[in-house]
């Protein structure tokens, strides 16, 4: 809950949007639906932009009939007409249409050229939709969002904390694609092996998400996958004949040597179909890669390693990581995770820093100067710093959630 919320806030201020979270939220929507369809089709995306604005900029109430009839006079519309019989079978056969194509949240993006059933689901999915407009990578609107050229290199070199699991297909390609950010921004690479069913287990998530969504959204997520493997160049995928894998004494071994991380990913994920949860296998792919296999075997088996997986896992938890891949940039209190944040981590690597950023971490810097200086007078003691509006409405946003 914290990580959407403060990614929702991150995202807006990356993009320059306005967000102000209505105190009101969730507000019925159905009668602002059918005003949108009640005006010209040439203005309904006016229409929609401004009932937009009122309820995410306004805090206005877009189920009242006094909004309702302002924005409705704007168009030029009767108010009474959102309730009449047209506007009511538009809106039920445009959600039918939708439903019987597999869409299961907003925003949906269907494009005319591609299959009637294939869309994208997501505003950060809307480089995929430039890419299908012919909209080339180099176009700001082909790529996601980066502000890297902005930005000149930071002056001592950074830290980037991979948290990772041999389970997850999504580690699998951020494992191919994070060694290239972090060369990209000269930071150095820490891998994070964590248990991710003890992970979810502890933040109360099903050890198989993929497995407890519903066919609609399970189909688009297979798809989403197969679109980011193209995107970072058509990388080569193959979901192993084990799945889900066990994978402690993988991330063991990935423990006692990092370096053996990319050749265990590539057994399991790229089509070989090594069942590196069995030992046997595991030590076979380990010896034709170049390992010494009994030597690093024996050393997963020892407690340090045992307790560095538990630990590595712990500090996942308390960081409020809820899934690989996960990144944590050192000193700065953000957890970024999915592929889909990757450009994130390379701004946050470059010195960008969302005021939500900022502020948690002037406020970790007041707090901790606060604890370990003597105690003075009240006078002295300063107060701690007011929430950026971006923390401020990550907030507010995490606390509605419950009720999404």
């Amino acid at each position: 809950r914290r990580i959407f919320a403060r990614d929702l806030a991150r995202e807006a201020e990356r993009w320059g949007v306005r967000l102000e979270w209505n105190q009101r939220h969730p507000v019925r929507s159905v009668r602002a639906l059918r005003l949108i369809l009640c005006v010209q089709a040439r203005d309904r995306g006016k229409c929609a932009a401004r009932l937009y604005s009122l309820y995410w900029e306004e805090n206005e109430d877009v189920a009242s009939d006094d909004v309702l009839g302002r924005v409705a006079e704007e168009f030029g519309v009767e108010a009474a007409a959102v309730d009449g019989d047209g506007a009511r079978q538009q809106l039920h056969r445009n959600t039918q249409w939708a439903s019987e194509r597999g869409v299961f949240g907003v925003p949906a993006f269907f494009l005319s050229t591609l299959p009637h059933d294939r869309f994208f689901f997501g505003q950060d999915r809307m480089h995929f939709v430039a890419h299908h407009m012919g909209i080339g990578r180099d176009h700001s609107l082909g790529s996601p969002l980066s502000l890297t050229r902005t930005l000149a290199p930071p002056p001592s070199r950074p830290t980037l904390l991979f948290y990772h699991d041999f389970s997850s297909p999504w580690s699998y390609l951020a494992s191919l694609v994070v060694r290239r950010v972090a060369a990209h921004c000269n930071a150095s690479l820490v891998l994070k092996p964590i248990l991710l069913g003890a992970l979810f287990k502890a933040i109360g998530t099903p050890n198989v998400p993929l497995q407890s969504m519903s066919d609609a959204k399970r189909a688009y997520m297979t798809r989403d996958l197969s679109d980011w493997l193209e995107w970072h160049g058509k990388v080569s995928l193959t979901f192993p004949s084990a799945f889900p894998l066990r994978t402690v004494l993988p991330l063991r071994v990935a423990i006692a040597e990092p370096a053996v991380t990319p050749f265990l990913y590539s057994a399991a994920w790229d089509g070989s179909d090594h069942d590196i949860g069995q030992e046997s296998v595991l030590a076979a792919v380990l010896q034709s890669n170049g390992f010494d296999a009994e030597r690093l075997l024996a050393r997963a088996a020892s407690p340090e390693v045992k307790a560095t997986l538990r630990a590595n896992t712990d500090e996942a938890v308390a960081a409020g990581v809820c899934g690989v891949p996960s990144f944590r940039i050192q000193s700065v209190p953000e957890v970024l995770w999915g592929v889909d944040r990757l450009h994130v981590v390379q701004d946050v690597l470059m010195g960008w820093r969302s005021s939500a950023m900022s502020s948690a971490s002037s406020s970790s810097s007041s707090s901790s100067s606060s604890s370990s200086s003597s105690s003075s007078s009240s006078s002295s003691s300063s107060s701690a710093p007011s929430p950026s509006p971006a923390a401020a409405t990550a907030a507010r946003i995490s606390s509605a959630l419950p009720r999404l």
